[in-house]
């Protein structure tokens, strides 16, 4: 029953979060929103940043469960792309304020830098497999597939706060189409294909 109504209250706070933003929502304000008592949500959560604690572990939770794997074709990594940019509606407010609450919190800043590391390592190695299967051209320098996953890792990260109007997805695509083989192009063709037909 505990749990139940802690994940209740997250559900709620992560709800609210989204829609005001995280510092214009009270104890109070999230209380009133489960119609219980300012008492009843201070006795599972003492304080705000408890709540904040508690959405990163369920953020955190659901990008485990996401389970990447470099071995994939342009394909998967479309829908892996698809399922970032789901994450991140569900946690908009905390992506809005990515800098902020690793500035302002060290645990958060510590599980940042791990997913980064995790996360440029998984995209590198995943461009190293797409070469190995020849749909993506050798690198022309060092590093260059390095380089490129921080670059779609800051797009990842980053984009809707730039341009909101974009789909990031599409930004990114543009960045890995010009190292596309042919069979990378046409594998991209027929993913477009599909997207636009299933629209």
């Amino acid at each position: 029953m505990s749990e139940g109504i802690k994940l209740r209250i997250l559900q709620k706070a992560i709800e609210l979060f989204n829609e005001r933003g995280f510092e214009s929502v009270s104890m109070r304000d999230i209380a009133e929103e489960l119609n219980i008592s300012p008492g009843n949500l201070t006795y599972h959560f003492r304080k705000k940043t408890d709540i904040l604690n508690g959405i990163i572990s369920l953020l955190m939770e659901e990008h485990n469960k996401m389970n990447y794997k470099p071995e994939i074709t342009l394909t998967e990594f479309d829908s892996i792309l698809v399922q970032v940019e789901e994450h991140q509606k569900r946690y908009s407010f905390y992506y809005k304020n990515i800098i902020e609450f690793k500035n302002k919190y060290p645990e958060i800043s510590q599980l940042q830098k791990d997913y980064k590391i995790e996360f440029i390592t998984i995209i590198t190695k995943t461009f190293c497999y797409l070469e190995q299967n020849g749909w993506v051209k050798p690198e022309k320098r060092e590093r260059q597939y390095e380089d490129l996953s921080i670059a779609i890792l800051a797009i990842a990260a980053f984009g809707n706060q730039i341009d909101r109007n974009r789909d990031m997805r599409e930004v990114i695509w543009s960045m890995i189409y010009p190292v596309l083989t042919e069979e990378g192009i046409k594998e991209y063709q027929t993913l477009i294909r599909r997207l636009d037909t299933s629209d």
